[in-house]
Formats: structure tokens, sequence, C-alpha cells
């Protein structure tokens, strides 16, 4: 069993895999993987609906709760994580956008949790289908413009339910 395992990893970092989760569904690039667990298991809400990465995501009870701080230490310097955190409570989230993307001034707090962390950061929200999520984008310091293309396509692409 644990071969077949392993050989379906594999095969899903070279073709990609379909993701689908809380009602939320993706197309994985090549070399994405999905965390099998919560990377912040103490959030309630928000809570961690879906996070995915060019790495393997694991949680470590490290930094800030309500951050993926493992990840983030985890994170190598070509690497790149995208993680959404659903939130309940009545808030005004704004309409999701046309295209996800960087914009001026959008970092977290996750630096802070995480100093030893090497990477840049992009922190937003947004409302889909009755639905309101966090958002954090974070690459390595190297990540390739191809890698962060991927990560906000994987974004732009994705079905809320």
């Amino acid at each position: 069993m644990k071969l077949v395992t392993l050989v379906l990893a594999a095969v899903a970092a070279v073709c990609g895999q379909h993701v689908d989760s809380h009602r939320l569904s993706v197309d994985l690039p090549p070399g994405w993987q999905m965390a099998h667990e919560s990377l912040t298991p103490s959030l309630l809400d928000p809570h961690e609906v879906l996070s995915v990465g060019t790495y393997p995501l694991h949680f470590r009870a490290v930094g800030c709760n309500h951050m993926p701080s493992s990840a983030l230490l985890d994170l190598g310097p070509t690497d790149a994580l995208v993680t959404l955190q659903e939130r309940h409570a009545d808030t005004h989230f704004p309409p999701r956008p046309a295209h996800f993307g960087p914009h001026p001034h959008d970092g977290s707090e996750a630096p802070e949790c995480v100093p030893s962390a090497r990477f840049t950061d992009h922190w937003f929200t947004f409302s889909d289908n009755g639905r309101n999520f966090h958002v954090l984008v974070a690459f390595g310091p190297r990540a390739s413009a191809k890698t962060q293309r991927e990560a906000w396509e994987l974004l732009d692409e994705l079905k809320v339910r």
C-alpha cells in the first residue's frame, strides 16, 4: 500500500492533480500538492479550508496559531504557498476580483510570526458565492515568475460552491 501511495504522489507531482475540499475545487499545476492536515488547527473562525504549495506541507506547533507558521518555516527559496481561511462571522468582504495578483502593501504579520523564515507574502480578503475568505500567498525569495504566476492562476481558477 505504501508503494501505491508513493507512486500516486509521484504521478500527481508530474501531472498535477484535482483538489476538491470544503466545497472548493481547483486543478493544481504539476509539482503542487495539497496539505492533508490543517496548518492552523487551533483556528475556529476563520478556519482553514485549503492549503497548497510547491513542497510538502505539515503542521508543527511553532510561531503564531493564526498563520501557517510551520509551512512558512519550511518554505524553500524557490517555493510558493497558498492558503485560504473561511470566515463565518458576519463580515463584509470585497467581491472576488476578476484576477488575483499582488498589490502594494498587501503583506501580513506572518513575517513577525516566524522571523527566521525568508519570504514575500500577500494577504487579502474576498467573497464569492456567499462565502468570505482570508488568503495568504507566500513566495520564497527566489520563486520563479512561473511559480508565482501559477499561484495567482490557481486562485483565478478556484471554484467556490
